[in-house]
C-alpha cells in the first residue's frame, strides 16, 4: 500500500467500527484496491470501474461523495442490517459486564430510513445497493457521554457475529418488490401501514423514496388522503455493477 493509500485509510476510516473492517475483509476480492483515493475521495474498495462502499453509518454523510463519484464510476453500496443484535456492556478496561439480546429485529423496509438521503442518487443507472442481513454485537460503555435514552452509555463499537444472507437492488423494479403483493390497485399510506406492520414514520419515508425512484405515482386526493398506484411507466433499466 502506498503512502497515499495509508493516509487515505486514516482519513476514510476515522471512527469506523470493527464491523466495517470485518465486512471489508469479507467483501474484498483478489485484485481489489482497498482504502484508496478516487477523485479526491477515499473509497473502501475499487474493483475495475466499480467503487464498493461499506456503509455502517448514516447515508447522509455519503451524499456529496456519491454524487461526485457516480459521474464516472459504478457505485455499489453495501449496508449491513442487523436482524439480530446483542447488547454487550463493558467497563473502561474492556471487561464484559453483561450481554443480552435486543428485542428489536431489523427489517428490509428499514433501508428507507437511509435511502431518504439519496433518493436522487438511487435512481442513477450507476447506483446499486446490497443489504447484508447480519447478527452483530453492539458494544456499550458507561462513560456518561451517550444518549439519555441509553442512560449515558456510549456505543463504542459494533462487531460482526454472523452474516446470514443478502439482497441486492439495482433498479426501480427491484425496489418495487418491497411492496406487498396484495396491495390494491389504488391505495393510501394508511393501507400500506396496515399491511406492513411497521411505524407510520417509516411508511412515509418508504412512499417518498418510491415516488422519487419512479415506483409509485400519486393519482388523486380524497379529502386529505392521497391515493397511489404502482407506476405503469417503463422502469429504470439498470443491471448494476457486475460484481
Amino acid at each position: 500500500m502506498t503512502n497515499e493509500q495509508n493516509n487515505g485509510a486514516q482519513i476514510g476510516h476515522l471512527n469506523e467500527t470493527s464491523l466495517h473492517s470485518d465486512l471489508i475483509k469479507i467483501c474484498k476480492q483478489p485484485g481489489d484496491l482497498c482504502e484508496t483515493k478516487v477523485d479526491g475521495y477515499v473509497v473502501d474498495l475499487l474493483r475495475a470501474d466499480t467503487i464498493i462502499e461499506i456503509q455502517t453509518r448514516s447515508f447522509g454523510s455519503l451524499k456529496r461523495k456519491i454524487t461526485r463519484l457516480l459521474e464516472n464510476y459504478r457505485l455499489h453500496i453495501i449496508y449491513p442490517l442487523p436482524v439480530e443484535k446483542w447488547i454487550v456492556k463493558i467497563t473502561p478496561d474492556s471487561r464484559i459486564i453483561s450481554r443480552r439480546k435486543s428485542p428489536r429485529r431489523g427489517r428490509i423496509e428499514d433501508i428507507f430510513y437511509e435511502l431518504v438521503w439519496l433518493v436522487r442518487q438511487v435512481a442513477h443507472p450507476n447506483f446499486s445497493l446490497e443489504v447484508l442481513f447480519i447478527t452483530e454485537d453492539e458494544i456499550r460503555m458507561d462513560d456518561g457521554k451517550g444518549s439519555w435514552r441509553r442512560g449515558g452509555w456510549s456505543i463504542i463499537d459494533r462487531k460482526l457475529v454472523e452474516l446470514h444472507s443478502s439482497r441486492t437492488f439495482t433498479n426501480a423494479q427491484s425496489y418495487r418488490s418491497l411492496l406487498p403483493p396484495s396491495l390494491p390497485e389504488h391505495f393510501s399510506i394508511n393501507d400500506l401501514y396496515q399491511m406492513l406492520h411497521v411505524s407510520k414514520r417509516l411508511v412515509y419515508k418508504m412512499v417518498y423514496c418510491l415516488k422519487q425512484i419512479g415506483v409509485l405515482q400519486p393519482i388523486e386526493k380524497r379529502g386529505r388522503i392521497t391515493l397511489y398506484r404502482i407506476s405503469t411507466q417503463e422502469l429504470l433499466n439498470n443491471d448494476g455493477p457486475n460484481l
